[in-house]
């Protein structure tokens, strides 16, 4: 049984930011770092079964909590601002934070003696993979937008470890493509009038599956995406609860309605 461990680091701008880790496998020397970035609400104790597969498979992931969800710092309002206004700002000091934080993981680690492994193999084996899932697909791409964001010292030493990009079930928002109007969406339902209803109506919405009479064909709205067709997962009422954090749903929305806007 895998016990993943916490942690903390506290980065530059005093921004702490909180992950789980589940730490590398046994006696593995080329085991690859998967950093993981979950989506909207659900944080990332909605991965705690994952360490109990990745080993098997010479992964060790690390799971972290973004800004405003528990352990990590909240943005402050005007970094809610520039985030509600779309500004190339907000991108830019995520891609500096999310550098730094693989940079200080790396550091960490060979402080311990150990290290993490780098890339080999021609890059089948060892270094990082960043993942960002739904639309946390942002905060992984960040790093990579612009390389002026990392300074050539930390460029040096990323270069020797980063080596994969993975999008999980990332949203169209997140590479900047207009929302289709015409199909559901929680954020644009006129029936919810209230925080407490969207929030709930998200979490069912974004933790269910649908019968789709043609999934293969041309037109995503044909596809049945209605609300009174949803099937829950298999997420317990404990489980949905310890997996969601819904106090971070209106700055998650802002991501969504700048773009739609846009």
């Amino acid at each position: 049984m895998i016990t993943p461990t916490e942690h903390t680091y506290r980065l530059s701008g005093d921004i702490d930011m909180s992950f789980m880790d589940s730490g590398a496998p046994p006696d593995s020397k080329d085991y690859t770092t998967l950093i993981i970035f979950h989506g909207s609400v659900f944080d990332r104790t909605s991965f705690e079964k994952l360490p109990q597969y990745a080993h098997s498979f010479n992964l060790r992931t690390v799971v972290v909590n973004r800004r405003g969800y528990p352990g990590s710092t909240s943005y402050t309002e005007s970094e809610i601002e520039d985030l509600d206004q779309g500004k190339k700002v907000h991108l830019e000091k995520l891609g500096s934070l999310v550098g730094s934080f693989v940079e200080r993981f790396i550091e960490e680690n060979e402080k311990t003696g150990e290290g993490i492994p780098r890339i080999s193999g021609e890059g089948k084996s060892g270094g990082i993979a960043i993942m960002g899932w739904s639309i946390g697909t942002i905060s992984a791409m960040s790093m990579f937008a612009d390389p002026a964001l990392i300074s050539p010292k930390s460029y040096s030493l990323l270069q020797k470890y980063v080596k994969d990009l993975v999008f999980y079930d990332p949203p169209a928002v997140a590479f900047g493509y207009p929302y289709l109007t015409d199909i559901y969406a929680p954020w644009r339902d006129k029936d919810i009038t209230s925080p407490d209803q969207l929030a709930s109506s998200f979490l069912s919405w974004a933790s269910s599956y649908y019968q789709h009479p043609n999934p293969n064909g041309p037109s995503a709205t044909l596809l049945d995406n209605s609300k009174s067709t949803a099937q829950q997962t298999s997420f317990s009422p404990e489980e949905l609860e310890r997996f969601c954090h819904k106090p971070s749903l209106p700055q998650e929305l802002a991501v969504y309605v700048i773009i739609i806007l846009l």
